[in-house]
């Protein structure tokens, strides 16, 4: 199978004239055969400042479906009823509180503080937190 997908990803990079899009570079390959190997193919956008270019410009990053979680409750095949989606991050405390769309003001940076102290004495997903208990279970 490596050998058709290989293939598949050689013609892909080198047959510009059917498709709108012309970057084949190494991430959209690595994009195509993550889709081969498991039929899910990830990828989060976000605005940034590229040093190469020295201008700001939309960002693509291929994302590993193992790092990807949904609603428990979906079940059709078209996904329309997928009502939360995610990714797991591995950020320390400090990370996460520097990180502007999770801490906005003063309150949000100690309540998120608080989930990491209880989390050290093992008892963050208790039922005063349903909704995280269930996201984890699901996992």
């Amino acid at each position: 199978m490596q050998m058709q997908i290989n293939n598949i990803i050689r013609q892909f990079r080198s047959n510009p004239t059917t498709t709108m899009v012309v970057g084949r570079n190494k991430k959209d390959a690595a994009m195509f055969r993550e889709f081969f190997i498991s039929g899910c193919a990830i990828q989060k956008t976000r605005y940034d400042y590229v040093r190469e270019c020295d201008a700001f410009d939309l960002i693509v990053e291929n994302v590993n479906p193992a790092r990807i979680f949904f609603n428990p409750e979906v079940m059709g095949v078209r996904c329309r009823d997928i009502t939360i989606a995610g990714e797991i991050l591995d950020l320390d405390i400090n990370e996460l509180l520097a990180n502007n769309s999770v801490v906005r003001s003063e309150e949000d940076a100690q309540m998120v503080q608080g989930w990491y102290l209880r989390a050290e004495k093992g008892c963050l997903f208790t039922t005063e937190y349903p909704c995280l208990r269930q996201m984890i279970n699901c996992l």
